[in-house]
């Protein structure tokens, strides 16, 4: 392949009049000044249908990053890989050799593997000591396509799950849609600690300094995170997005937090969680399938999504949900076969709705529009999309049952959550979401998220 024509690059670039909301991410208005619009649609559709960079398009975004990274004094590109340890390792190249083979893993080899840039996580420009770096978020794969990294399991955990509901909401007579993502909210607590006890601006100052930075930082990159100061602890949350989009914005969050906190004269380290991370499920039209609306119990698209993932974490004696009053009433009227009809006169009453935001001493349980799972990051939202998306198969198979031999969907419905609720009922919460990825290769073999050599590298 020929190298890259840098004066080609000039010729499709259409400078653009004022400042950028995130100058260094190459998001929606960089795209569209760096890409044809043809090639910006081209794109916009495979990060929506999260299909990857086909080849045609991949020179062309190719160009874009080299031009637009280079307008902003990158002379580097690093692809960017979750190592199987739990960190992140980069593979870097100068940026004026970028072509697109190396994009889709077609030129670009590491040691290990091929690398392929995820176009759903949005490229972004670091700038350290070293001079600016424009970074790719990458899957590292071997010339068989096996998973040498934790991203390419989980994007292919978030395929599964979205097949399957995709496949429950069409014979729940839903409105088709063409994706549906697993989206999460993440949640950690950090603490900054004094490295220069004899600076002449108090502790407070500088912590509250670093973290109005940090912020500003982040909103450069186009990373959806807030800090918020909480006297000797902090929270650091990061807002609902696509799994691995969120994975990444934790770690850019927390990357960019310690490399501000040396700036200020302090130390940063993490100190657990002051509540859970949420898990919920999204349409690609933004219906939330795990919202019960005014009528939960008359729900039956939440009903049935919800009884999901209780059977999901029932069925391997995970940690047990805590559903709330109402939603318990509701899911025991209906494992007992009853109508329930409780839920205007107990609001009446005075009996509290189903709850909006997880106490914080749940770590597991429904939270009003998705559950808390605890503490998540790329392994464990895998285990938990391949546990939901596994429900899901089972709950369609037991509902095209009941409907072929001519039950009508409601009481079919009804049949599936009940016997996801009796199993609730029976789990003792022995497990953890680790502990799945060491016993079940059927599972993650026949959602096609890892086989059974993948696997055994990960125990």
């Amino acid at each position: 392949m020929s190298r890259p024509s840098e004066s080609h690059a000039a010729r499709i670039h259409r400078p653009r009049v004022g400042a950028a909301p995130a100058p260094y991410a190459f998001v929606g208005p960089a795209q569209r000044e760096w890409l044809t619009p043809a090639g910006h649609a081209l794109l916009q559709a495979a990060v929506a249908d999260g299909r990857g960079l086909q080849p045609s398009l991949a020179d062309e975004v190719a160009r874009a990053l080299r031009g637009w990274a280079g307008s902003r004094g990158a002379t580097r590109v690093a692809f960017r890989v979750q190592t199987l340890a739990g960190g992140t390792a980069d593979y870097t190249m100068d940026l004026k050799w970028l072509t697109g083979e190396d994009l889709v893993g077609g030129a670009r080899t590491a040691a290990p593997g091929r690398l392929t840039w995820d176009p759903v996580a949005p490229a972004h420009i670091r700038v350290d000591a070293g001079g600016a770096v424009l970074c790719l978020p990458s899957v590292l794969a071997s010339d068989l396509g096996e998973a040498l990294d934790d991203r390419l399991p989980l994007l292919r955990s978030v395929d599964a799950l979205s097949a399957t509901t995709v496949r429950a909401l069409q014979i729940l007579g839903e409105e088709p849609t063409r994706r549906v993502l697993a989206t999460v909210a993440l949640t950690r607590t950090v603490v900054l600690f004094d490295a220069e006890p004899f600076a002449l601006r108090t502790l407070e100052d500088r912590t509250r300094a670093c973290l109005n930075a940090t912020e500003r930082e982040l909103a450069r990159i186009d990373v959806r995170a807030r800090l918020r100061y909480n006297g000797d602890q902090h929270e650091l949350t990061v807002l609902p997005a696509s799994a691995s989009v969120a994975s990444d914005s934790l770690g850019l969050a927390l990357e960019a937090l310690r490399d501000t906190a040396r700036r200020y004269g302090l130390g940063c380290r993490e100190a657990g969680q002051t509540r859970p991370d949420v898990w919920s499920l999204i349409t690609a039209e933004g219906t939330n399938l795990l919202a019960p609306g005014v009528t939960a119990y008359a729900n039956l698209r939440f009903l049935f999504f919800a009884a999901a993932v209780i059977r999901a974490f029932a069925s391997r004696d995970l940690r047990r949900l805590d559903l709330g009053h109402e939603l318990t009433a509701i899911l025991t009227a209906i494992a007992r076969g009853e109508l329930f009809a409780g839920s205007d006169a107990e609001l009446v009453a005075g009996a509290e709705p189903l709850p909006r935001v997880p106490g914080r001493d749940t770590s597991a349980g429904f939270t009003g529009a998705g559950f808390a799972l605890g503490r998540l990051d790329a392994v464990t939202m895998t285990v938990v999309n391949t546990l939901v998306a596994d429900a899901i198969t089972e709950q369609t198979r037991m509902l095209r049952s009941w409907l072929e031999v001519g039950e009508d969907l409601e009481p079919a419905v009804r049949e599936v959550v009940a016997d996801a609720f009796r199993r609730h009922q029976m789990t003792m919460g022995a497990h953890s979401l680790l502990d799945v990825l060491t016993g079940d290769d059927r599972l993650f073999a026949e959602q096609g998220v890892m086989s059974a050599r993948e696997l055994a590298a990960r125990r």
